[in-house]
Parts: structure tokens; sequence; C-alpha cells
């Protein structure tokens, strides 16, 4: 069953479901133990402070690629409503792994759970695009071969979170570099990403995260 009408409800849904997740990330920034100094307090904050800002640039990506997306997808069916619940049941998860992260203060399994949080909200938002933009579901702006050009984009940082999160023993600072380097790259490359992924005929409509 095709419901062209729930297009924008599942926009509307999703944007408020991004914003209440990224005000659930400051919650975890709280004063230490009474009595201390407020240098103490942001020297102890600090691990908590930079997982903080890595998970908001994180789901910013997501939700910029999210509100992209749906201007390729016309008609919404039960089926994509229910893929695109479980992508933001894992971007709603994504606060607890960012307050393990911050409050371990980079411990192995923490990391490794971050990558995991992150590799399943790629996965997913891959399988909504595709999903999502089947003939009877895509817009007539999806032009030929930017379908799979914006899955391969969006499924590279899957690649980069597993090899980081195989590197993680060795390495734990330059794991949590890789995930930062992924939506990073997409802000400062949006615009080659756009045209690489959306051809000269789509330049002007474009797909970016």
């Amino acid at each position: 069953m095709n419901v062209n009408s729930s297009k924008t409800r599942i926009e509307a849904f999703s944007d408020g479901v991004f914003a209440i997740v990224i005000t659930l990330l400051v919650l975890e920034l709280k004063p230490g133990e009474d009595g201390a100094s407020a240098h103490d307090m942001i020297v102890h904050a600090v691990p908590k402070i930079l997982s903080f800002v890595l998970s908001f640039v994180v789901i910013g990506s997501y939700w910029v690629a999210h509100h992209r997306m749906m201007h390729f997808i016309k008609t919404v069916d039960r089926t994509l409503l229910w893929l695109n619940l479980a992508l933001l049941m894992v971007v709603t998860f994504v606060p607890y792994p960012t307050a393990l992260v911050g409050a371990t203060h980079g411990e192995l399994d923490a990391v490794r759970l971050y990558g995991a949080t992150l590799m399943t909200a790629n996965l997913l938002g891959t399988v909504l695009w595709l999903y999502g933009t089947r003939p009877e579901h895509r817009a007539d702006s999806l032009v030929a071969g930017q379908r799979w050009r914006v899955a391969a984009i969006h499924a590279a940082p899957i690649v980069v979170y597993a090899i980081a999160i195989l590197l993680a023993p060795a390495a734990i600072f330059f794991t949590l570099a890789c995930y930062a380097a992924v939506p990073l790259f997409f802000i400062f490359a949006g615009r080659w990403v756009d045209r690489l992924t959306a051809g000269s005929a789509a330049v002007s409509s474009g797909f970016q995260r």
C-alpha cells in the first residue's frame, strides 16, 4: 500500500527524533563532584565534551543524509516506514555509547560499541535508500546511475568503521580519529560528493550527506 501523504509525516517525525537525540547528548555533561573547583570539573569533563562534540557532528551528518535522501523518495509504504524506524532506533541509541566512551575515557569495549553503532546506522541508511529509490518509490529527479553511486558513498564509512574497530586494541586514538574523520569528510567535501553522486544532469537538486 502506497501512502503518498505519509512522506511529510515521516520527514517531520524523523526531524523530531534527530532533534531529541541531539538534545539528549548534552544531558551527560553534568558538573563533577561537589567541592571540586571549576578547573577540575572542566578537566574531568573533557572526555565527555569531546564525545559529545563527536556524536553531535555524527548525528548531524545522519540528519543531513536523511534530509537529502527523502528528496528523492516520492511515495512511502509500510516497509519503508519500518526501515525508517529501524534507522531511527539506532540513532536514538547513539547517546548511550557516547556517554560510555566519555565516562570510561575511551575504553576499548566502549569504543568498539560506538563504532558498531555507527556501522549499523550506515547500513540501515543504505538499505533505506536502496528500498526508497526503487522504481515504484523514487522521484523523477533521480538520474540514471545516481542510485548506486549514492549507495556506494553512503556505505563506504562501514568499511572505515570496521577497520577502525579492528585496530582499536592497538590504537584507540586512531580509531576515534577515524570515527571523527567520516562526518568531517562529508562536511568539508560536500560539494565534491554532491557532484560525484548526482552527475551533471542533477547537480542542481543533488544529494549531499
